[in-house]
């Protein structure tokens, strides 16, 4: 880990890096990283989180972990917090881990990252935020047969935000196949496995994973339901009719 951060500190000299999560003790895994984009006032306050404990790393049942994102909400104008979390190969969380990060959304985090599934979950709008309960693979170098044993498709997701006048304003939900194994066969169409080579979906394999990941937002333990909406091709969660109030004052920034 030690090594690790001290390559990321010798490329950040060269070009923008940030990181977060780990270091050489808790203080300094605990702390976030601040993203300072050129030529924009705007930053963005980064945290990430694990769900075991380890010696400098930063836990996401930490008791203190609330009133850091607290801190950072009221200091900085977005604030991420990336989680590495949830049952491997599940297409939804557990319900008590969806209640806690539903708690770092009600302290002040406008997006919450979810990964460690290997496979996308449901995305959530939860008050002002939005919960990506696991974006999935995106280029994965494993041989793993894992899925077909737990009957699980290989799809993961990108993710586009946009904040516009201190507002959370637009989710995109971009579906990938991150099958390094198995083919997929939508509508007599093939799919070819391509190892650790994620592929952005169109035509079939779009309509099938998006109805797929409409079937994954309805799994969401605890969540009110949400349909996703399409537009010209293109998936997008709805962020009308929340009961946030949003405009903490941010600038656009597009992930």
């Amino acid at each position: 880990v030690l090594d690790t951060i001290d390559e990321l500190r010798r490329r950040a000299e060269q070009r923008p890096l940030w990181w977060a999560g780990a270091g050489p003790n808790r203080a300094d895994a605990q702390r976030p990283a601040v993203v300072r984009l050129a030529g924009k006032t705007t930053t963005v306050a980064l945290f990430a989180v694990f769900d075991f404990d380890l010696h400098g790393v930063a836990r996401l049942r930490d008791p203190s972990l609330l009133g850091r994102v607290a801190a950072a909400a009221a200091e900085h104008p977005i604030v991420i917090v990336s989680v590495h979390t949830g049952v491997e190969y599940s297409e939804h969380p557990l319900a008590e881990t969806a209640r806690r990060l539903r708690e770092l959304v009600d302290a002040g985090a406008d997006l919450v990252v979810g990964h460690h599934p290997h496979v996308a979950q449901g995305v959530e709008r939860h008050g002002d935020g939005v919960i990506f309960h696991s974006l999935g693979n995106l280029s994965f170098a494993s041989r793993s047969h894992r899925h077909l044993e737990h009957g699980v498709l290989p799809l993961s997701l990108l993710a586009r935000t946009r904040f516009l006048g201190g507002v959370l304003s637009e989710v995109e939900l971009i579906p990938i196949y991150t099958g390094n194994t198995s083919a997929w066969v939508v509508e007599g169409e093939t799919l070819a496995a391509t190892f650790a080579a994620p592929r952005r979906l169109f035509g079939p394999f779009a309509e099938a994973a998006f109805a797929e990941l409409e079937r994954r937002n309805a799994a969401i333990p605890e969540a009110p339901p949400r349909a996703l909406r399409r537009r010209q091709g293109r998936l997008f969660l709805p962020l009308d009719g929340s009961a946030g109030t949003g405009g903490r004052g941010c600038r656009m920034i597009e992930p």
